[in-house]
């Protein structure tokens, strides 16, 4: 969300795409299927961009390398730590600074 993506539930088996600082302001956010293969490669030759998933890997790329983008054939179990589910962490999260209390801050 603070990359400016949609809400996705998570059950959807989807891709999110966020352009990060688009140069054009039209550049939105896509939700595609997790069956997709989603290809990048940069469009000017000479050129290098850096590669950054998920703010941890970066990788410097070239022109000559294209990215490919395929869901995994390996899935993953996560622990549920809280009784609170999905869409009463979102409303919390969307509601007074995320504190999940009644109180207002000024």
């Amino acid at each position: 969300m603070s990359a400016g993506g949609p809400i996705v539930d998570p059950k959807v088996g989807a891709f999110i795409i966020i352009p990060i600082c688009p140069y054009k302001l039209g550049l939105r956010p896509f939700v595609v299927s997790d069956k997709s293969e989603i290809k990048v490669k940069l469009l000017k030759k000479g050129k290098k961009a850096v590669l950054v998933m998920d703010g941890q890997v970066s990788q410097e790329i070239d022109d000559s390398e294209e990215l490919r983008f395929v869901r995994s054939e390996n899935d993953v179990c996560f622990i549920r730590t809280t009784d609170k589910y999905f869409y009463q962490k979102v409303k919390e999260k969307l509601t007074e600074g995320g504190s999940g209390s009644d109180r207002v801050c000024f």
